[in-house]
């Protein structure tokens, strides 16, 4: 009788390969390497089922505890605050990437889709143009996780004829949802002046510093 010994680290378990007397044909059968009692092939079949079994629990476990520290509103609150570094910084090419391809943004006029919006905005892109920050006060995410709010204030500065720098505040408001590829994209946006500039406190939302990655 030939015999053949396989073994991994740790030698738990051992696959003995044995030649029956009167057959050319080999039986494999799983060997305790510890106990030295064997078990048929229908044993070796459990134990791969009960492996992956295993292996899709906790793979369902890792999902469950994802979902549980996923916190939708400070993703909305982060995709704002970066939304205005893009303005605040001047780059036109980022600004556009956080617009939703149906994009409405209202003030005095109505503009429609990224290429109307860029256009307006785009003396806050100009080195000698006004320049402007927000930052959300407020963020609210609908239930199903498709839709978010965002409100707070904003503050422009721009050049009189004298070439004196005037501030302007503001509130805005803005509608987010998740696309296809599970990222936020503006959505709908409007805002309006205010009369004179915030409380303090309102004012110091703009200061805070950002603890978004």
């Amino acid at each position: 009788m030939l015999m053949f010994l396989f073994t991994r680290k740790p030698a738990s378990f051992l696959i003995r390969e044995t030649w029956a007397r009167h057959s050319r044909r080999p039986r494999f059968i799983l060997t305790d390497s510890r106990s030295y009692r064997t078990r048929g092939p229908s044993t070796v079949r459990c134990a791969i089922i009960a492996y992956m079994q295993k292996l899709t629990l906790l793979a369902a476990l890792v999902l469950i505890c994802l979902t549980a520290f996923a916190d939708p509103a400070n993703d909305v609150r982060c995709r704002e605050i970066a939304f205005s570094h893009a303005a605040e910084e001047k780059d036109v090419n980022a600004f556009r990437s956080f617009l939703d391809e149906d994009a409405r943004f209202v003030g005095s006029i109505v503009t429609r889709g990224p290429d109307e919006i860029v256009a307006a905005w785009q003396p806050f892109f100009s080195s000698d143009g006004p320049t402007i920050k927000w930052r959300p006060q407020f963020v609210e995410v609908r239930e199903d996780g498709e839709l978010a709010l965002t409100r707070g204030p904003y503050r422009m500065i721009a050049n009189d004829a004298d070439g004196n720098s005037i501030e302007y505040w503001g509130t805005f408001n803005s509608i987010w949802r998740k696309n296809a590829d599970e990222e936020w994209y503006v959505i709908f946006d409007a805002g309006n002046n205010a009369d004179a500039p915030p409380d303090d406190e309102t004012q110091a939302v703009l200061e805070q510093e950002d603890d978004c990655a």
